[in-house]
């Protein structure tokens, strides 16, 4: 009976799949995506009538009342928005209010076209675009005034008028000069645009936090964000109408100027920000650039800056681990973005892709020293080493030298006590090092020997800070491979100098060294039975 009363159960109740959808449907209908799908319409249909063939030798008419039809439709927005918001539908008004305030700028890619026909229908429709626009935002500050619309939002906001209607007549004068319409739009969209993206950062500071719709703090960054974006698209539509073949790239720029923005004030949208979306936007500027990597002169110019502002960021603001991480991705995509023929006349026939590896080990593999793991540091050592050797092709076996020393210097925060084996490791390292490099002098290397020296003086600087840190100057045997390895070349001299000899310099010679070797290891003891 249990059994047929729990099959007698419908598994879904037959309201429940109703409600799902319903409260779906409510959410979308919320947006309003109607309005969105009609200004989608609108466009599609400018542009569909202005590239018909069929309008050939019509164009003068046809942008008469493709423009007519953007004012209209610009009018309509600002009457509904305002009727809605005065009835408290704040979040279709608002939606309105966005729409109307990206369609300031769409009537000047018409303008762009009109200046070719004729200089005299564009200069009309630059005046009717900048009256209806005053209107537009005098209507809405009249009869919406608590609108969250600051002065200087609308200053930067003419600015931005201002340089959308100069665009098209200036590029006009340039027609038939591809260098100059070139070189111009690289400026625009590489200074112009991103300086004017930052002025947001300057845009009047939310004071406390409004419940009203109409006094949300992000709507004025939000508004003139929206005009930059179409700013940018502006500019790249009339540099292509000019027969400039533009490319994404030209938008990496702005893009990188808003992701900045929008971090620096990313409390207009919330008073209290997750440290996730915290992380999130502090994040954007430094990887947008990676965007252009077809324009190295650009990639390398923004993560330069960017190199700055981290670094900044790190030493004066937040000096936490994801500050230290950020900084040195910041120092790795900088270096790593360095044009190849300056990388090359330092390590030559280095590719791309080594020499990004190699930036990356240049600038992370030092945090493996917060760790006194000796098998993290052994780990790392066989990783340069093998790195090392496959990015670096002139290196060859001395990229396995690298990663003993490097080995060796990790070694000097062991605790032996803790890790067994771990002086095993260290002597080991230390041993092959010395062998390997009087190898390399011996069969007479003369390549190698500056890079052998070089290690060698690395490892004794690194020697003498941490004795000077810790006041103590005693760090076992490492210091002595180091003169180990500086004194391979002297001794080959003077080994050619003593088989030219009679042998008995040599074993006088001789005698002397295993004394020292035999008086270092006699202290050793004594160390050992004093700990």
């Amino acid at each position: 009976m249990i059994d047929e009363h729990r099959e007698a159960q419908p598994l879904l109740k037959p309201s429940a799949a109703p409600q799902f959808l319903n409260r779906w449907l409510s959410r979308l209908m919320a947006g309003n995506p109607l309005y969105l799908g009609s200004a989608g319409l609108l466009l599609y249909g400018i542009n569909a009538l202005t590239t018909d063939p069929r309008f050939v030798g019509a164009e003068y008419s046809m942008l008469q009342f493709n423009f007519c039809a953007l004012v209209i439709y610009e009018l309509i927005l600002v009457i509904t928005a305002i009727a809605l918001a005065r009835r408290k539908v704040w979040s279709d008004a608002l939606l309105l209010i966005g729409l109307a305030n990206l369609f300031v700028i769409i009537p000047f890619s018409l303008i762009s076209r009109a200046s070719y026909l004729s200089t005299h229908l564009a200069l009309t429709m630059c005046l009717c675009g900048a009256a209806i626009t005053i209107v537009k935002f005098w209507a809405l500050k009249k009869y919406i005034p608590n609108l969250n619309l600051p002065r200087r939002l609308l200053w930067f906001g003419s600015l931005l008028l201002l340089v959308n209607s100069s665009i098209p007549m200036w590029f006009k004068a340039m027609a038939g000069h591809p260098e100059q319409i070139e070189n111009h739009l690289g400026i625009i969209c590489f200074l112009v645009i991103p300086i004017l993206a930052g002025l947001g950062k300057f845009l009047p500071q939310p004071g406390t936090t409004s419940s009203s719709p109409e006094q949300k703090t992000w709507i004025p960054l939000v508004l003139y964000l929206g005009w930059i974006a179409v700013t940018a698209w502006h500019v790249l539509g009339v540099g292509y109408a000019s027969g400039f073949a533009w490319s994404f790239s030209l938008l990496v720029p702005t893009a990188w100027a808003i992701a900045w923005v929008l971090y620096l004030r990313r409390t207009d949208f919330t008073p209290v920000i997750s440290n996730a979306w915290s992380q999130s936007l502090i994040s954007a500027p430094l990887l947008i650039p990676l965007l252009a990597n077809n324009e190295p002169w650009m990639l390398l110019v923004l993560s330069g800056v960017n190199l700055i502002a981290y670094v900044c960021r790190f030493i004066f603001l937040e000096h936490s681990r994801s500050a230290l991480v950020l900084m040195l991705a910041s120092v790795t995509i900088f270096i790593g973005g360095l044009p190849m023929p300056w990388v090359n006349q330092a390590i030559p026939g280095i590719v791309r892709l080594e020499w990004i590896v190699c930036s990356v080990f240049l600038c992370y593999f030092w945090l493996v020293f917060r760790s006194c793991d000796p098998r993290v540091g052994f780990a790392v050592a066989v990783s340069v080493a093998f790195i090392g050797s496959l990015c670096l092709h002139q290196l060859g076996a001395d990229a396995v030298q690298v990663g003993l020393v490097f080995l060796l210097i990790h070694s000097v925060g062991w605790d032996d006590k803790a890790h067994r084996g771990s002086g095993v490791l260290r002597t080991a390292a230390g041993l092959a090092w010395v062998l390997q490099s009087w190898f390399s002098v011996t069969n007479s290397e003369m390549n190698s020997q500056w890079l052998i020296n070089s290690l060698a003086v690395v490892l004794m600087v690194y020697c003498g800070i941490r004795m000077i840190r810790a006041r103590s100057w005693v760090l076992g045997s490492i210091p002595v491979y180091g003169i180990a390895v500086l004194a391979a070349y002297p001794a080959l001299k003077v080994s050619q100098q003593f088989n030219k000899a009679s042998p008995g310099f040599s074993a006088i010679a001789a005698s002397f060294v295993l004394f020292a070797l035999g008086s270092l290891v006699a202290f050793r003891k004594a160390q050992r039975k004093a700990a």
